[in-house]
């Protein structure tokens, strides 16, 4: 069976001194990128979409991934991409810390 691939989003949390560019519209599963100097702005559609607050764990139940592990030991070829500019949180979100699990620590628990 072929599924169509899932792309999510989620952003982390700016640092104090920055400007946020991007909005996230979960309702919608829209993020908008907004310029600092002008009214321009893209929006962009996503499978999920999941804003600074969202933990690890809470996108690795809502993107249903507990459900991806039989599929696994059935055959089944399951990804996950993180992408995103250096200090973003990739590393962070696949393998998580000692208190916060990552996707793959999540999906091994399982």
């Amino acid at each position: 069976r072929r599924e169509a691939a899932q792309i999510a989003i989620r952003l982390r949390p700016v640092p104090a001194d920055a400007v946020r560019a991007v909005e996230v519209d979960a309702g919608t599963q829209r993020v908008i990128c907004q310029g600092e100097y002008d009214d321009y702005a893209e929006e962009y559609t996503f499978s999920q979409t999941f804003g600074e607050g969202t933990t690890t764990t809470s996108a690795y139940v809502e993107l249903g991934f507990s459900q991806r592990v039989s599929s696994v030991f059935q055959g089944c070829n399951e990804a996950v991409l993180a992408y995103g500019c250096t200090g973003s949180g990739k590393t962070f979100t696949i393998f998580g810390d000692a208190q916060r699990p990552g996707l793959l620590t999540l999906f091994a628990q399982d």
